[in-house]
């Protein structure tokens, strides 16, 4: 199975930005029916993936704000920066 973050989000929320979300936790899970038991292996997971610098994402920022503006221009938005590690 193949998972489009990109695809995936234009599909649920045609309306937003895949730009303006981000992926920080993925859980991954399996169900059964009537109670029977499940066992699952998650292997050979990988994310391909660009890394971005502070200025990318600022730059990306600013863009999303000039696009927000059009939309909701009553909104006052601010543009920031966290970092975890």
């Amino acid at each position: 199975m193949t998972l489009d973050p990109v695809r995936d989000m234009g599909l649920l929320w045609p309306g937003v930005d895949f730009r303006d979300a981000a992926l920080c936790d993925l859980e991954l899970g399996v169900g059964a029916r009537q109670l029977q038991r499940a066992a699952v292996v998650f292997d050979y997971l990988r994310f391909d993936r660009q890394r971005k610098t502070a200025s990318d994402v600022m730059t990306v920022q600013r863009s999303l704000i000039s696009r927000y503006d059009a939309q909701f221009p009553t909104v006052k938005q601010y543009r920031g920066w966290k970092c975890r590690r």
